[in-house]
């Protein structure tokens, strides 16, 4: 579970947000030790893959000199996803490099240790500044991007892929069912399109609108020519390639067990994965009225591309090219019953006013027929009546005066 906020302030007619992570939380033995593809080998094969074959041959010699790297890896899990490991050659490159920054040189993200979440548990870490419209000109437009990082488009791509767009957490209210909302997320490298399933769940008594990432978010351009410009034309759909914003690392980013991707992936695995809806899709359940989300399942999965090289001993007996399953995360949230009570008078709001108004209404209609009976039954009794009655109160008054003379 990630536990997430933001650093709010107003700057014109937008807010300007950093986020930040608090605290990352897993379940089971962190550490235990468990084997996984040595990214930084990884990334050395992608780069080496397109050099030419003299090239090639002359980072082989190199990389022989570093005995200890290996293609795979295997660490405590606590080391790979927090503490980070000490890298051969992480640490061979920070030796050369770090001396650099008494000299007013620094590089960002220079480091001897690598990790998945790596200098970013229990810490507060950002990566950027968000700027977020208030709404104030458009309801609509309620916490929708206006820039990340002082941009408004991304340096990876070009064209609409470009484009920042959706919400980093605030979503507009009154939201339209049959309308796709947009999750702007800096770890996927783009913005996480949510479709509406036409479909609803109840979250702790209260009925939401059910989104999901479909089977098009991930799929190629012949299937899905708005991925056109992300380059995902080259390789079967279920894949993006997240490489251009993960330093040229050839990461790969798709659902859990290859979710609703091109059976080919299967393929690639001596042991083939078993895609569930149930666990694997990306689910959000929103309170439509206010835009809050009442329960949030989103769900990725890290994958590495291998290629065969000839040239490099590990790299050689590989199959030609690989996608290999590295890590997936669940990141969960839903809201306390404190907090969906209340959503459930804001959805309900309007059926409630009609509700008391109408009663309202039959009780101001019940007053009136009542009166109306009563001015009626009071006017059929006739005069006599009511000369009997004001004789009655001045017998009454007659009686007390005399029991006061009495006494």
């Amino acid at each position: 579970m990630v536990f997430s906020c933001l650093v709010t302030s107003l700057h014109k007619n937008t807010l300007r947000t950093k986020f930040c992570v608090l605290f990352f939380q897993v379940s089971g033995n962190i550490e235990e030790k468990v084997t996984i593809v040595n990214s930084v080998y990884a990334t050395i094969g992608a780069q080496v893959a397109v050099k030419t074959k003299l090239e090639r041959n002359g980072i082989g010699l190199l990389i022989k000199v570093l005995k200890d790297e290996k293609l795979f890896i295997t660490k405590p899990v606590k080391e790979i996803l927090f503490d980070g490991y000490e890298d051969p050659i992480l640490s061979l490159l920070y030796t050369i490099l770090d001396p650099l920054s008494k000299f007013g040189i620094k590089i960002p993200g220079l480091t001897s240790r690598l990790g998945l979440f790596f200098g970013r548990n229990i810490t507060w870490y950002s990566d950027g500044i968000t700027n977020i419209h208030t709404g104030v000109n458009s309801l609509n437009q309620l916490g929708q991007m206006a820039s990340f990082n002082h941009s408004k488009t991304y340096p990876y791509f070009k064209g609409e892929c470009a484009k920042y767009k959706g919400s980093p957490e605030l979503f507009p209210p009154y939201l339209d069912d049959e309308t796709k909302q947009f999750l702007f997320n800096p770890d996927l490298c783009r913005t996480m399109e949510l479709t509406p399933a036409r479909e609803t769940e109840k979250v702790k008594g209260t009925i939401g609108s059910v989104y999901v990432i479909d089977e098009t978010f991930f799929a190629n351009a012949s299937i899905n020519p708005e991925n056109q410009c992300f380059g995902l034309s080259q390789i079967p759909s279920g894949l993006f390639d997240a490489s251009a914003c993960r330093f040229e690392a050839p990461i790969f980013m798709s659902q859990p067990h290859f979710y609703q991707a091109d059976p080919y992936y299967q393929t690639l695995l001596g042991q083939p994965l078993k895609p569930n809806k149930t666990l694997h899709e990306t689910k959000f359940v929103f309170e439509t009225v206010s835009g809050v989300p009442m329960k949030v399942s989103a769900r990725f999965q890290v994958n590495v591309k291998l290629d065969q090289i000839e040239e490099l001993d590990v790299f050689k007996n590989l199959p030609k090219i690989t996608y290999l399953p590295m890590a997936w995360f669940d990141t969960s949230m839903e809201l306390p019953k404190t907090l969906t009570s209340q959503m459930w008078y804001l959805s309900n709001l309007k059926a409630i006013l009609i509700s008391m108004g109408s009663l309202f209404i039959c009780i101001g209609i019940g007053v009136l027929i009542f009166g109306y009976f009563k001015y009626y039954s009071s006017i059929s009794k006739g005069p006599t009546q009511m000369i009997l009655v004001e004789s009655s109160e001045e017998t009454t008054d007659t009686e007390e005066i005399h029991t006061e003379t009495t006494e």
